[in-house]
């Protein structure tokens, strides 16, 4: 919340400039790492494995996110 962030840089004033709200962006991080971590162990949960076996069935832009990834 708006409120949070403003007291967190005024009890950190003068060494901190800014907070991130990382929580929101994070989350797709940590669900991506699970499902390798599943698919690599052979566990995937019934709510992932209704949707393939593989990262490439499992996410949506995979093959564009593996384009994107090869060019750098």
């Amino acid at each position: 919340m708006e409120d949070h962030i403003f007291k967190a840089i005024a009890m950190g004033a003068p060494y901190v400039k800014a907070v991130c709200m990382g929580r929101a962006l994070m989350i797709p991080g940590f669900v991506g790492k699970n499902i390798s971590d599943w698919v690599k162990s052979n566990t995937l949960p019934p709510t992932v494995s209704e949707f393939g076996a593989k990262p490439e069935e499992i996410f949506v832009c995979y093959e564009e996110l593996a384009e994107n990834t090869a060019r750098i």
